[in-house]
Order: structure tokens, then sequence, then C-alpha cells
């Protein structure tokens, strides 16, 4: 996975992910005038969903709550991606990403994952 979707730093959704910017940096905008190629960018949010897989390991992953605490921009928002360590032309702020941080931040100060329902561990790991 890492090989295909990890770039920057960071991680793609997907494989030829389209939502995202023109190849120049240019927003999203499909249809105009002509229609255009995008390319998705990378997710900081993912960094705190690799963070709390990795509190899952053992491994400690603080990189990670830093990883995305580096994409804020100076009013300390973070975005929806990232291209470069910046934030693109994507929504931002981006509430999920924020709650993406607290989760992770919350997570290393507990030591494992804090959204970890009991009933679904208890129907996949039982």
């Amino acid at each position: 996975m890492d090989q295909q979707l990890k770039e920057q730093g960071y991680w793609h959704r997907f494989t030829n992910d389209g939502y995202g910017e023109t190849a120049d940096g240019r927003p999203w905008n499909l249809n105009w005038p002509t229609p255009t190629r995008t390319y998705g960018r990378l997710w900081p949010l993912l960094s705190g969903e690799r963070g709390e897989y990795e509190l899952l390991l053992g491994k400690q992953s603080a990189e990670r709550l830093q990883e995305i605490a580096a994409t804020a921009n100076s009013g300390l928002m973070l975005p929806e991606q990232v291209w470069g360590g910046r934030g693109t032309t994507s929504a931002t702020p981006l509430a999920w990403t924020h709650a993406q941080y607290v989760r992770l931040a919350w997570s290393l100060d507990r030591g494992a994952p804090v959204e970890r329902p009991s009933v679904v561990v208890s129907r996949y790991l039982s």
C-alpha cells in the first residue's frame, strides 16, 4: 500500500484518485472551459488513521501527529489535501482532518486507539 499510495510523507486515498486539482495546480473543475484531467492530492487525515494502525501494532506514532500539524496554515486551519507540504485549494478547514488530529492525540495519550468499539473487536477478533 505504501509503495502505491504514500508520497511526500502523506497518503493518497486510492490509486488514480481524480478528486483534486489540475496538473499545474489550478482548482478542480472538470468541465470548464473544456474537460480537464484532475489529480487527487495527499490527505493529511490519513496520517492520523495510519497512526492509529501503528498504535495497534505497538508502535509509537507521535510522528503522524506532527505530520498533520505541519499542514496547518497561518490560521492553524488544517486542509483536506496537501501538495508539497502545503494545503491546496481544497477545503480548508476540513473538520474531518481536525477531528482525526484530536482523535490521534487522545489515542497517543491513551496508548491505543480511542475509537475501537468493543462490538467490532468482538466480531472480527474473536
